[in-house]
């Protein structure tokens, strides 16, 4: 909780006179706007993050057409404003007026923030506050110790917030580029992992629900429906479908468990719009061309491991990341594949032969153990971990290991079946597991997740922002095996809340 409690702040209204200025709101007994009062503000601190808190705005909230907040920046940050306006729908009325939710603020700090109405007359007020916050403490000891490699030193980046993916009980977690934590939720929760944010909100698995988790601190849980699929259970990345929400699933279908193999489309409602059932889609493809695919398709055995899945608009299709084999792209209502993309030493080439064919020719390194899949103008992007297979079958090869992770993009010709890489960066740093990235303008945000994991040393996470020329813009540092798993960029300037 916080320490200290925000004084109450008053700014006299543009045009006000000699009018006695006690009164707390700016209603009238005539219900026109009273354009003569002082607006009161006062902080409710009601939050448990550090990072949220309330303010109670002394005005009608009949009279309010729209509210915004603005953080200021610390003193010699680069982070932009944290700014979010919300109509009057989105907001709770009290007593003396209306609660304005705050995010994003700076623990350990007295916070500076602007609060700008526009009226119902179209007329605007100003005021301005401060909110002083503790200290922020992460029960895991890891965010709050973040270390800095590399400073910021200056505005040219083409992102201020990442969003950290974090593998603890905190949920999300969101971090400025000049290395200070922003945001945790209210509510911790272990299944807060794999969460997609979209416009103020993150959009999380949690077992079979779905949960809306607002950057103001609200939540709201639906129930996840299929007609095939129960015991739904979620790993990896939440992302954006074609209509809805692909979310990654461990489950239940006809009596089988299928293991990170399976992908589920969902709408706003958590109510099924379609799944794509990959031990089904390659079995039927190896028994069409009179392959067995018992030494494949291994229920109850993480012989797939999906960890990403994005849509691709271009040909309605859907690419998605097995990290045992390949990447995959599929049509999106057909369901059959299109090509492979992926080591071919491994046992789905060198033992499956009509899968031959779907390989995309490269004289390029191809994705090994690949996370983190994007299209960034026409391409694919992603990182290349570099690690062998971990559950193959018994005396089937496992491929190559790379000496360190490659961050790549590929442009991929069907018509040819070839894939060329456009762009790679080698930092020297192998990651085996987890990791991602990311293009923001000429900016790349690349999270080596497990550095170390495979030697002596204790493993650590890397976060690294560089640009065009590769020149390193920030980098962040801390301990743990992927805490966070995976890292993307986030807007925080301009939300809007209806």
């Amino acid at each position: 909780m916080k320490r200290y409690p925000a004084a109450v702040l008053l700014l006299l209204l543009t045009g006000c006179n000699d009018s006695d200025n006690s009164s707390e709101n700016t209603s009238s007994t005539d219900d026109t706007i009273d354009t003569t009062s002082p607006i009161n503000v006062t902080e409710k601190d009601t939050d448990s993050s550090v990072f949220i808190s309330d303010l109670d705005v002394g005005l009608d909230i009949d009279f309010l057409s729209s509210v915004s907040f603005t953080i200021q920046p610390m003193p010699g940050t680069f982070s932009k404003p944290i700014k979010a306006t919300f109509t009057p729908d989105a907001l709770t009325a009290t007593e003396s007026g209306f609660l304005l939710p705050v995010f994003g603020l700076y623990s350990g700090y007295d916070n500076q923030v602007t609060v700008d109405i526009t009226l119902t007359d179209g007329s605007t007020r100003s005021v301005s506050t401060q909110i002083t916050t503790s200290e922020y403490i992460d029960p895991n000891g890891s965010y709050d110790n973040l270390q800095i490699n590399k400073k910021l030193d200056t505005n040219n980046i083409a992102f201020s917030y990442l969003h950290l993916e974090n593998n603890t009980d905190q949920g999300p977690i969101i971090v400025d580029v000049d290395g200070n934590v922003r945001w945790t939720a209210n509510t911790p929760t272990s299944d807060y992992r794999y969460a997609l944010f979209e416009n103020g909100r993150f959009i999380i698995q949690d077992n079979d629900e779905l949960v809306y988790l607002s950057l103001t601190g609200d939540e709201e849980r639906l129930k996840i429906t299929s007609s095939q699929l129960t015991q739904i259970r979620p790993h990896h990345e939440t992302s954006k479908g074609k209509t809805g929400y692909f979310l990654n699933v461990d489950t239940t279908k006809n009596g089988n468990n299928l293991v990170e193999s399976v992908l589920l489309e969902v709408d706003q409602n958590g109510n099924e719009i379609d799944h794509w059932d990959f031990g089904e889609i390659i079995s039927t493809h190896l028994t069409e061309n009179s392959e067995d695919p018992s030494d494949f398709i291994r229920n109850g055995i993480d012989w797939f491991h999906m960890n990403s899945a994005i849509y691709s608009p271009d040909d309605d299709s859907i690419i998605v990341s097995s990290r045992e084999n390949f990447v995959v792209k599929i049509d999106y209502a057909s369901k059959k594949m299109k090509w492979l993309l992926g080591d071919e030493t491994k046992h789905w080439f060198v033992n499956h032969p009509s899968l031959q064919p779907l390989s995309l020719t490269s004289s390029d390194t191809k994705p090994i153990g690949q996370h983190a899949l994007s299209i960034v103008n026409g391409e694919l992007m992603l990182f290349n971990n570099g690690q062998l297979s971990f559950n193959q079958p018994a005396g089937a090869p496992t491929g190559i290991a790379l000496a360190s992770s490659l961050a790549m993009s590929f442009a991929i010709d069907e018509s040819s079946m070839t894939a060329d890489a456009t762009w790679i960066y080698d930092a020297g740093i192998f990651s085996d597991i987890c990791s991602s990235v990311y293009k923001s303008g000429d900016n790349y945000l690349i999270t080596y997740s497990a550095v170390d994991r495979t030697n002596d040393n204790p493993s650590r996470v890397v976060i690294r922002a560089i640009d065009s020329s590769e020149l390193i813009l920030f980098e962040i540092e801390l301990d743990g095996t992927c805490r966070p798993w995976n890292t993307n960029y986030v807007e925080l300037s301009n939300l809007t809340y209806q």
